[in-house]
């Protein structure tokens, strides 16, 4: 995901103490600085997908190394749309998933088909 919503109480929780000692210009979530941009730790969408990467390199090796995230993706995309349609008709639940998912709007269906195969 290229957003990460607050869906739950364990989420909510999460990001509470994510933020506890942090000021109001710090980062939740920072790539670490390189010797050339030394003041460059502004988590982009791809450096967080960089990020997940290295940390399932780091802890299984090269078991998911072409994976591309997209499982992950996916079992987020399923659940962010479950917890929104509980509160949302289904157009605007599956606008919300494409936008999450950094699809735009308005891209109907089509946009999340193949993410989220349960759209009740």
């Amino acid at each position: 995901p290229r957003n990460i919503p607050i869906l739950d109480k364990a989420n909510q929780d999460m990001l509470k103490s994510a933020v506890a000692e942090k000021n109001p210009d710090d980062y939740v979530v920072a790539k670490k600085p390189t010797k050339s941009k030394p003041d460059d730790i502004k988590m982009l969408p791809e450096t967080v997908e960089d990020a997940f990467s290295e940390a399932l390199r780091e802890r299984h090796g090269d078991t998911y190394l072409y994976n591309a995230l997209h499982g992950l993706r996916k079992t987020f995309a399923q659940r962010y749309y479950d917890i929104i349609r509980e509160r949302c008709e289904k157009k605007q639940t599956i606008a919300k998933t494409n936008a999450v998912l950094g699809h735009g709007y308005n891209r109907g269906p089509q946009g999340i088909k193949s993410y989220v195969k349960n759209m009740h």
